[in-house]
């Protein structure tokens, strides 16, 4: 008000200051509007997201991919189940949710080491080949849905994992990258668990014994 009062008394004495400074004040209020709407939309998509109402959403797309020299089939039974979390993603514990169905409709739980819960359900599934999921408790990102496709290459196959987010405000660059980190992460550490000695001979005897 006070920058306000200057401005006002400087522009009627003609002086060049005046318009300098109510020129800056309404910029800086311009810019105070704008950003008290993004606030406020923000704010209010949120809430919508809590309360499981539709909201205008900023979508997010990331995909990361890699190639194994193992069939579809054996890259299949080393991610579908969701103990192989324990292996991938370091989880403290892994499970199947009791009481869900196998494939479309199952749910996996997923504890941290320091206590974290999250759970996924599986919205498609064409066994050994595709799976579609969505995070239904998630503490970051609770609409992320991935999916994971195999397919089969001269050489073995190709797994591609997708993630497809659709947030309430923007995301920041840190956690877009972490998604990307973490693709990334997920399809090397398969490659280095296909790698290991054991699942090598389990694809050699499928049958065990």
């Amino acid at each position: 008000m006070t920058l306000g009062l200057y401005g006002v008394s400087r522009f009627q004495s003609q002086d060049p200051r005046g318009v300098a400074v109510l020129t800056l004040l309404g910029c800086g209020l311009l810019l105070t509007l704008a950003y008290a709407g993004w606030h406020y939309r923000n704010v209010r998509n949120m809430r919508r997201m809590a309360a499981g109402e539709s909201f205008r959403a900023h979508t997010f797309h990331s995909h990361a991919a890699a190639e194994y020299g193992h069939a579809p089939e054996t890259v299949w039974q080393l991610i579908r189940p969701a103990e192989a979390a324990m292996l991938i993603d370091g989880a403290a514990q892994a499970f199947k949710v009791p009481g869900t169905p196998d494939g479309e409709g199952e749910r996996q739980c997923f504890i941290s080491a320091d206590g974290e819960v999250s759970v996924i359900e599986v919205l498609s599934e064409v066994p050994g080949r595709s799976a579609v999921t969505r995070a239904v408790c998630s503490p970051d990102l609770p609409s992320a849905i991935t999916t994971y496709i195999l397919e089969p290459t001269t050489v073995g196959c190709r797994l591609t994992m997708e993630t497809l987010i659709d947030f309430p405000v923007p995301m920041s660059a840190v956690q877009k990258q972490a998604i990307r980190e973490y693709e990334r992460s997920f399809v090397e550490k398969v490659g280095h668990l296909l790698d290991r000695p054991s699942v090598q001979k389990d694809h050699q005897n499928p049958g065990g014994g």
